[in-house]
């Protein structure tokens, strides 16, 4: 069904809505109703008790029910059919106490289930010290707030009671509203109290990560390090890394021991060798990012986990950075990180140009669209390219299709190619890679890069690499040239067959 404004599409939603209130306020009229009734039951069993006209204790369940059905008290099962007459708690007709029921007349009542114990179990189960003139107070008045609420919703209409529902729904918003705004304020202030130096206000600021070869990595801010008037600087400390002691003998005079140098120098041997285990860690990493952006962490497996670059924690230029494997939990022991990209906040959800070419140790290689990573869920991995058993990821550069790869092997050879020719961007992140650079033996892939170079030299770098047909006059010549080459080896072949037999006759 089509509609020509917004108002009928209301209008038709209203009368629906209209409809389903009024099963809800029948289905709440019954329920008060069921609800009226059992207090009604229970208030008007406890009078019988208290008054002595009806006796439960020391006698058969049968005989108790068959006297109940007598005095007009109902089952569960009457009331639940719509039995829900309120009636007077005055005792009707009282039976004599020799005409009372029989064990034999109550075991046939006991025969109906829902007439018996069954049937009567919510009066029951009433301890004794609950059939008291109190508790009969306190039903009445349970029962009157009832029949006054079910009497207040008989009269409501439909449109009052959704009118009362948006308006509890809004009172509800508006309170659940005020608490987000109350814990978000909270969060400020405790941001602001930690980093006191900080802008209040969220800004995509730029930063720099930088990843340690023991696999810790730490975010620090660009305003971190002061610029450099000229060249030739000794440059400021990224990393923890301790001074390494000098060494004690030959620069520490004729080497004498002094009394009670003895443990000094063993706490400064053991400080030294702690200070040279710190001194083995290394940068080998320095991505410059911004804070908004996603970061795409590459293991040597093939392994691709996405993370952001808040998740990694902000330290001051000399502060000890987070293990790797604290953002990344399913890391391995075996795996470690390798590549890092930084990728531009939503650039993973633009179906744009741009891609990641993956290069590996043995000189396979990957183009994937940068758009295919957006299926990978947050901190968790996804094989990137598949790779064989003695190879490992390596690289992870962004290029385009205009852009060309260069290669440099481990002993010397270097190869340059434009992408749009060698490498066609695929789509599948579990797909293999291409030979991308032939590698002879145990030699690997040393080094590897990206360049953007002017269109009119790609051009002439496409034109160069597709084969071409030779023209007809070179083609002439050179079959002639190949024709007189085979001349000649058939006449020194003739030769050396004529020089073989003199020698073997001269024999």
């Amino acid at each position: 069904k089509k509609y020509a404004t917004p108002e009928e599409i209301l209008l038709e939603f209203a009368e629906v809505r209209l409809e389903v209130y009024g099963k809800r306020k029948a289905h709440h009229v019954q329920r008060m109703e069921r609800e009226a009734a059992l207090l009604n039951d229970r208030a008007r069993f406890i009078r019988l008790v208290v008054d002595g006209h009806l006796e439960v204790d020391k006698r058969a369940s049968a005989q108790v029910c068959a006297d109940m059905r007598r005095f007009g008290l109902r089952t569960r099962r009457e009331i639940e059919e719509g039995n829900v007459e309120v009636r007077s708690l005055e005792p009707g007709k009282v039976p004599a106490a020799g005409k009372r029921s029989s064990g034999s007349g109550g075991g046939a009542a006991a025969a109906d289930a829902d007439t018996g114990p069954k049937g009567y179990h919510y009066l029951l189960s009433m301890k004794m010290w609950m059939l008291t003139d109190d508790r009969i107070a306190k039903l009445e008045e349970d029962l009157r707030r009832v029949l006054a609420q079910l009497d207040a919703l008989r009269a409501r209409p439909l449109r009052e009671l959704w009118e009362t529902d948006l308006v509890a729904l809004e009172e509800a918003l508006d309170v659940r509203d005020k608490e987000a705004l109350k814990e978000q304020q909270e969060a400020d202030r405790l941001a602001r109290k930690a980093q006191p130096d900080k802008d209040s206000e969220l800004v995509n600021q730029q930063c720099v990560l930088v990843l340690s070869s023991s696999f810790e990595i730490k975010r620090v801010r660009t305003g971190e390090w002061k610029a450099m008037r000229g060249r030739g600087g000794r440059g400021q400390r990224v990393n923890q890394v301790a001074k390494r002691k000098e060494a004690v003998n030959g620069e520490a005079g004729d080497g004498a021991e002094e009394p009670g140098d003895g443990a000094d120098e063993k706490e400064g041997d053991a400080g030294a060798a702690e200070e040279n285990e710190g001194a083995q860690d290394a940068i080998s990493g320095v991505f410059a990012c911004h804070e908004f952006d996603a970061l795409l962490a590459f293991t040597n497996r093939g392994l691709v986990y996405t993370l952001q670059t808040l998740d990694v924690p902000l330290r001051k230029r000399t502060q000890k950075g987070l293990d790797v494997r604290e953002l990344v939990p399913e890391l391995e022991k075996d795996q470690r990180i390798t590549a890092l990209t930084t990728i531009p906040q939503g650039a993973l959800k633009k179906h744009g140009q741009e891609s990641l070419m993956l290069v590996t140790a043995k000189g396979m290689a990957k183009r994937i669209s940068l758009s295919a990573f957006n299926v990978v869920r947050y901190r968790k991995g996804a094989c990137a390219i598949t790779l064989a058993k003695d190879d490992e990821l390596r690289w992870v550069l962004r290029a385009t299709a205009e852009d060309l790869l260069f290669l440099a092997s481990r002993d010397g050879w270097v190869l340059g190619y434009p992408l749009k020719i060698g490498f066609k961007s695929c789509s599948s992140l579990k797909a293999p890679g291409r030979k991308a650079m032939k590698l002879l033996g145990d030699n690997e892939i040393a080094g590897c890069d990206i360049a953007r170079l002017p269109q009119s030299f790609i051009d002439a770098g496409c034109a160069a690499a597709a084969p071409q047909a030779p023209e007809p006059e070179a083609a002439d010549a050179a079959e002639a040239a190949e024709a007189g080459e085979a001349d000649e080896e058939a006449a020194d072949a003739a030769e050396e067959e004529a020089e073989a037999s003199e020698d073997e006759a001269a024999e």
